[in-house]
């Protein structure tokens, strides 16, 4: 296993964090810009990590800070759509479906014109449907086993 290899040494450090940021933003291509998301300052009822919204605040300032000098790099902050508990589902990384949709349309917006979706090619399109119909086949021989 993996994890036999690592030693949990806690979270990363915000020095560390923006170095990650930097080392990131270097891996683009010189016409792609890295849009981050930052954490969450609200702390959910019943919050099962005390001071978690803390270390989302120190963190938050530390990516704003290594963003401010990136020319490909930006924020989108998710402080605008979470401002209260309600707005979280049961810890502070994971958000109510409305919130996700709010942060899509932001991102929609932010990026207006520049990413295109190409719609799939022909093949792409077979792929997908003989998946289909291995999963039809699957759950047809699955009930057939069960009976």
């Amino acid at each position: 296993m993996v994890a036999e290899h690592f030693a949990y040494e806690g979270p990363i450090a915000p020095d560390a964090f923006k170095e990650n940021i930097r080392w990131l933003a270097r891996q683009l291509a010189d016409n792609a810009r890295l849009v981050v998301l930052n954490g969450a300052e609200v702390a959910p009822d019943n919050n099962p990590e005390p001071g978690y919204e803390l270390h989302h605040q120190r963190m938050n300032k530390a990516l704003e800070e290594v963003v401010a000098d990136l020319p490909n790099a930006d924020v989108c902050d998710v402080r605008a759509f979470v401002r209260v508990p309600a707005d979280l589902r049961g810890d502070i990384r994971h958000y109510q479906r409305e919130v996700y949709l709010r942060l899509a349309d932001s991102l929609a917006a932010r990026l207006d014109g520049e990413v295109t979706l190409r719609p799939p090619g022909f093949m792409t399109r077979v792929r997908q449907g003989r998946r289909a119909i291995q999963r039809r086949l699957d759950r047809t021989a699955l009930r057939f086993r069960t009976r």
